[in-house]
């Protein structure tokens, strides 16, 4: 089995643009005509939005990639195991279920880092 390179950079980049039309909502609440409860409620949909686009699009797949690099790690060599089974592992659980769009920017990190 190959490590999946090509696949971790796709998803890291495909959380980056979901973060992106996550922020270019959340522009939107900095105009100076809204009232602080209409600016709240623009942050809270966007990050609803988010949450549940990603949760959906994104996450089953982000699993299933994270479930074949353990499966390639384990036949590799102690030292390059010892090296990535500390990002996998914080991958894995922040890949479970991310709290706010800030998991999300995490785990496209720890994405990249794995590739």
């Amino acid at each position: 089995m190959r490590y999946p390179i090509a696949q971790l950079m796709d998803l890291a980049r495909r959380i980056q643009v979901f973060l992106g039309e996550y922020h270019n909502q959340q522009l939107r609440s900095y105009d100076s005509g809204l009232s602080w409860d209409e600016r709240n409620q623009i942050s809270m949909q966007a990050s609803n939005d988010l949450m549940s686009k990603a949760g959906t699009e994104l996450l089953p797949d982000v699993q299933k990639i994270l479930a074949q690099v353990e499966a390639t790690i384990a036949a590799e060599q102690k030292a390059i195991a010892d090296r990535v089974n500390p990002i996998l592992s914080r991958a894995q659980q922040t890949a479970k279920h991310p709290t706010n769009p800030l998991g999300y920017g995490e785990l496209s990190a720890l994405l990249s880092n794995l590739a």
